[in-house]
């Protein structure tokens, strides 16, 4: 080649040369400005400390807290199961149900009781008896239950249900409930698999199920309802923990199209990949309920009204980890809407996401929905989606952080410093200096029926009337001075 080719050839390879640094200068500004207007300088500068560091940190220390009060709730599961005192200030009227003098037979089920075993009180059981199991474990079986007007409990303490290598009945749960008017209490059910990843710990199929005092672990579906016209489904002072399937199919409690479900006074924590709460009620009331992903948690959402309806979230501790597969806390008629009857009332909550770009109630519908005096955390937007809000407080890093709805500024604010006791333990109690304090607005005429409903949770797995003196707190306690 001559000199001069051979000149040209390394003046095009300075040009490519060139050509390439810019490109990847420009890319590497591309990427700073993007950081910088979507995270802002504080996120920017946790970045640049390492943000893989960071959420190990912050994975260890949910961990650790997670795993302390799942201890302490399994602990006290024994006492919950025989508390009378629980039992007739939490559960109200529906201890009458219990305690009905005109019921029928007692089967008592248990080693060296006239019913050896659970499935085998099953096949005897009629209309309106007492199933009392004796507390213990009982593994090897799946039941189905058919009688109406049962009341099945473990019988001074907990029944432990092993689901595991059981075959399900008709391959949907250990426990296949099809009598109407069913009570269950104190039983605790784990293990359950069946062939289309969706076994259950209770599949509900008939009108009205009652279900107080019960644990759910490790199964595909903690539980499951059919779509049961006019049916109604309660769950009370119950725990739910590490169920679900890695497709996404499965969830800690998924419910049917029914007339109306209840979830009160539990604890449901560590979502496998499926959404904390699915419902598809005509009306669904989530109240006074702590609801945690922790470290372990990769919840869809966290609460997933899907075809809209009635809901009234209200009350609750409801945390979205950092591995959340969708960046929604809430999501309301995601899949369908039920037009003029959809209402979503989200009051007096504390939500917390762990997400970057968290997004905190996703609406749908063409309904507004009514956040009213919540206490954010994290996250980037409070509301996607038509909405009212009004005394509503947001802790969060994020630069550009937005309220969304369509009457953002009534009252709401952005706050700094420490919204809540201890973010990293779960400890969501309001510290004296949060800005949540005396934060909360007067409530509309039309919520004002919700407050009848209002409680806080507390531990273990209680529902407790909330006291509001002077200006409400933002978010789902009211401050409380230490002694």
């Amino acid at each position: 080649m001559s000199a001069g080719g051979v000149a040209a050839a390394l003046w095009r390879l300075l040009g490519l040369y060139l050509l390439a640094c810019g490109i990847l200068a420009n890319l590497a500004l591309a990427t700073l400005a993007w950081m910088i207007v979507d995270n802002g300088p504080a996120a920017l500068r946790a970045r640049a400390t390492s943000a893989v560091e960071l959420v190990e940190n912050r994975a260890r220390s949910i961990d650790a807290a997670i795993t302390q009060r799942i201890a302490a709730r399994r602990a006290a599961a024994l006492k919950v199961a025989t508390s009378p005192v629980l039992a007739t200030t939490e559960v109200g009227a529906a201890v009458e149900i219990a305690d009905e003098p005109n019921r029928g037979r007692v089967l008592e089920v248990g080693p060296g009781r006239t019913y050896a075993t659970p499935a085998v009180a099953a096949r005897a059981a009629r209309d309106g008896d007492v199933v009392d199991i004796i507390p213990g474990e009982y593994s090897g079986e799946s039941v189905r239950w058919t009688a109406d007007h049962l009341l099945i409990r473990g019988h001074g303490g907990m029944a432990r249900i092993d689901g595991r290598g059981v075959r399900l009945v008709q391959d949907k749960a250990i426990w296949l409930v099809q009598g109407d008017d069913v009570r269950i209490e104190h039983v605790a059910f784990s293990g359950a698999r069946s062939s289309d990843r969706n076994g259950a710990g209770i599949r509900a199929e008939g009108q009205r199920l009652l279900i107080v005092g019960c644990s759910f672990d490790d199964n595909e579906t903690g539980l499951l309802s059919n779509s049961v016209h006019g049916a109604e489904i309660e769950v009370l002072h119950s725990s739910f923990s590490r169920n679900g399937h890695t497709d996404g199919q499965a969830h800690q409690i998924y419910i049917g199209r029914i007339a109306r479900f209840v979830l009160r006074g539990s604890y449901l924590s560590a979502s496998r990949v499926g959404s904390a709460v699915k419902s598809r009620a005509l009306e669904s009331l989530v109240i006074a309920n702590r609801i945690v992903d922790g470290a372990d948690g990769r919840s869809n959402y966290t609460l997933d009204f899907s075809e809209g309806g009635r809901a009234v979230v209200l009350g609750n501790e409801l945390e979205q980890g950092p591995y959340s597969g969708n960046r929604h806390v809430i999501a309301f008629a995601p899949e369908h809407s039920r037009g003029p009857r959809d209402a979503l009332l989200v009051i007096h909550n504390t939500l917390v996401s762990d997400r970057a770009n968290g997004s905190f109630v996703w609406n749908r519908s063409a309904e507004p929905a009514v956040l009213y005096n919540n206490l954010f955390v994290g996250g980037r937007r409070v509301l996607e989606g038509r909405g009212r809000l009004a005394g509503n407080v947001l802790v969060t890093n994020a630069w550009f952080a937005r309220w969304g709805g369509t009457s953002a500024g009534s009252g709401n604010r952005r706050g700094e410093g420490d919204a809540v006791a201890d973010r990293r333990r779960l400890d969501y109690a309001l510290p004296a200096d949060s800005p949540a304090r005396d934060a909360g607005a007067p409530l509309d005429p039309a919520s004002l029926s919700v407050l009848a409903e209002l409680r806080e949770y507390r531990e273990p797995l209680r529902a407790v009337p909330r006291r509001i003196v002077g200006a409400p707190d933002a978010g789902a306690h009211e401050y409380v001075a230490a002694p």
